[in-house]
């Protein structure tokens, strides 16, 4: 047999190596492709103070921009802006730093009373903003609400 003949065996053996190589490459290239689009996600958020980051999520749900409002949030808590109706806008909004760790920063709002059934809101006045610092460097949103 001469160096240059192919066996059936040698051929199944390197289709096994190119086999598992494909996949190995295709694994790589999903998980960068979906690292990206998580991280894409946020691209509308800016680097900000938590405050300033909790004000832009309240004008993206004033203009009613599910997207940004959506990339201000965590990627494990983004069905929390599943609302099936946006309602009446936050107005005479304020908001202020509650407590700010490295990590970790809460925020408070006050605005003017809503009472909206289609909202789930009667006569709330406040939310608080919980937060946390991405590896990225932005605060994203986490928890919000009465409490």
């Amino acid at each position: 047999m001469k160096h240059t003949d192919v066996t059936p065996r040698s051929r199944s053996r390197r289709f096994r190596i190119v086999a598992i190589a494909v996949i190995v490459v295709g694994v790589a290239l999903a998980t960068l492709s979906i690292r990206s689009l998580e991280d894409g996600q946020s691209q509308g958020v800016a680097i900000q103070s938590p405050v300033a980051t909790t004000l832009s999520w309240f004008a993206s749900i004033n203009a009613h921009d599910k997207p940004l409002a959506i990339a201000h949030f965590v990627p494990a808590d983004r069905d929390m802006m599943e609302w099936t109706y946006w309602g009446m806008p936050f107005t005479g909004l304020h908001c202020s730093l509650m407590h700010r760790s490295t990590l970790r920063a809460s925020v408070y709002c006050k605005f003017n009373v809503i009472n909206d059934p289609n909202m789930g809101m009667g006569n709330v006045s406040f939310w608080s903003v919980s937060l946390q610092r991405e590896p990225s460097g932005r605060w994203l949103i986490n928890n919000y609400g009465q409490g």
